[in-house]
């Protein structure tokens, strides 16, 4: 057991080793002060949060207009049909039977019917976008999360996007 506890303390100090600095940002990017953030797609409640994340962050002005912004954050996602899964059928079956002096009638019926599931891919996205050019300076994502969902998503989303940014300026 302790040895076990030893090698995670040993992962866990040359993690930071193993951790590279992003590629350099965009200039827009990098020179940005003031941000406005739209929502073009995820729930309203997980916007909320990566607003509320911007926000606490404080990396950026978040401001009310469009024109009045150095970048622009966009929140979307994108769901992807991925196919269908075939768990299997489950079929049933019910049987009567009646005697009539040396004659038995019996009636019968059945049905089965698959079981389908729909296989979904479920992105969402933050991108940051030059106002002037329409040009994505960088773009982040993430899968939706079951626990606490739409609080974890947003913090996740703007983490990565943090994460982006050279260490001192995270």
């Amino acid at each position: 057991m302790k040895l076990i506890l030893a090698c995670f303390v040993l992962v866990l100090r040359t993690m930071p080793l193993l951790a590279v600095d992003p590629a350099p940002l965009p200039k827009v990017m990098r020179e940005a002060k003031k941000a406005y953030v739209v929502n073009t797609g995820i729930e309203p409640k997980t916007f909320d949060h990566v607003y509320d994340q911007l926000k606490k962050w404080g990396h950026w002005q978040l401001v009310d207009e469009a024109n009045q912004a150095d970048v622009i954050v966009v929140a979307s996602s994108q769901n992807t049909f991925l196919g269908v899964a075939n768990l299997g059928s489950v079929g049933s079956a019910t049987a009567t039977a009646t005697t009539y002096g040396n004659v038995t009638t019996v009636h019968s019926n059945g049905n089965s019917s698959n079981i389908l599931m729909p296989l979904v891919s479920q992105h969402r996205y933050l991108g940051v976008v030059a106002p002037k050019t329409g040009r994505v300076l960088t773009t982040v994502d993430c899968l939706p999360r079951e626990i606490n969902g739409a609080a974890r998503t947003g913090k996740i989303l703007v983490d990565r996007l943090r994460g982006r940014f050279p260490k001192a300026e995270r």
